[in-house]
């Protein structure tokens, strides 16, 4: 059974907006744009965020030294190693190694995903080589040899020129607003999952010091949150005009100028639609999914859509 909880928390959150106008969807979560490599130096973070670094992030940077081993970042794959066999990988991987590089400097990146990044690459550098099967036993090899202290403190070294160097900038503003819930109806350019006349509006509420899109039922929001649906009253529904708003399907990516209805542990959650038993549902993007409260459970469903506002 759904719960229902009277009331509401108030969250005092600055809602970022996920990526770059100028930003195509790319087609996985790894195959991000990159920088130019003249200014401005702009690109995108793991969570869509734009990054805008300074000075090029394309250069040879010095990380200073580790025990006996000096590290650079930009140096086109910096393994110790020099036989033949590691030389041809370097050489394959070079440009994969240098993006992995940028990775590191970027603002809100975490060391896993830049790690996962790299091998996603390397993995299509094998598409190139003449040995395919053992290409991609050595990519597997290398990212498997970046879980070491080493690899940790060459991520922490990166990372601190990244906070000297690059900054993540501030969304666009988006078309939309969040009013509290009507006593009465709804407005007329409350935005709906669906253009049916009983298709259930975008709303959001605050619940468990976080803040949460889901869908209008009755005069609650209705959410998903710890593997329950809860009906939170006092929440707020979204507004805008329809030609100001598209539903786009989810590729892997955020997609540009997602709209962000809440946030939850510092990351912000867009606004998503699935369908389920022949209805859309309206709920929060969480790991690739959308994440949507029905039936007293949360349901993560697959394909979805995203809102993004045009």
């Amino acid at each position: 059974m759904k719960k229902t909880i009277a009331g509401r928390a108030a969250l005092a959150a600055a809602l970022a907006a996920c990526g770059l106008a100028a930003a195509e969807a790319p087609r996985s979560p790894y195959d991000i744009p990159y920088p130019p490599k003249s200014p401005p130096y702009k690109f995108l973070n793991q969570h869509g965020q734009e990054v805008e670094c300074t000075v090029s992030p394309w250069q040879r940077v010095d990380l200073g030294t580790i025990g006996p081993v000096h590290i650079y970042a930009g140096d086109h794959c910096s393994m110790p190693s020099v036989d033949p066999l590691s030389s041809h990988y370097k050489a394959l991987y070079s440009h994969s190694c240098d993006l992995h590089d940028i990775c590191y400097f970027a603002p809100g990146n975490t060391k896993a995903f830049c790690d996962d990044m790299l091998k996603w690459h390397t993995d299509r550098d094998c598409e190139r080589d003449g040995v395919k099967a053992v290409c991609l036993v050595n990519s597997a090899a290398w990212r498997k040899g970046l879980e070491t202290p080493i690899s940790t403190r060459y991520w922490e070294r990166s990372q601190e020129w990244g906070r000297r160097n690059c900054r993540i900038n501030p969304p666009p503003a988006l078309p939309v607003s969040w009013i509290a819930f009507p006593a009465g109806a709804l407005p007329p350019d409350t935005v709906h999952v669906d253009t049916a006349a009983t298709s259930a509006a975008v709303c959001r509420a605050s619940y468990q010091g976080a803040q949460h899109p889901g869908r209008v039922s009755g005069s609650n929001c209705n959410i998903g949150y710890g593997g329950s649906e809860w009906g939170i009253s006092g929440g707020e529904v979204l507004i805008a005009k329809a030609d100001n708003l598209a539903w786009t399907p989810f590729s892997g990516q955020m997609p540009p100028r997602a709209v962000v209805g809440g946030v939850a542990r510092g990351q912000g959650l867009a606004v998503c639609r699935a369908r389920y038993q022949n209805a859309y549902f309206a709920g929060k993007v969480v790991a690739g999914n959308c994440n949507v409260g029905y039936g007293g459970k949360e349901l993560t469903l697959r394909p979805f859509d995203v809102l993004v506002a045009r």
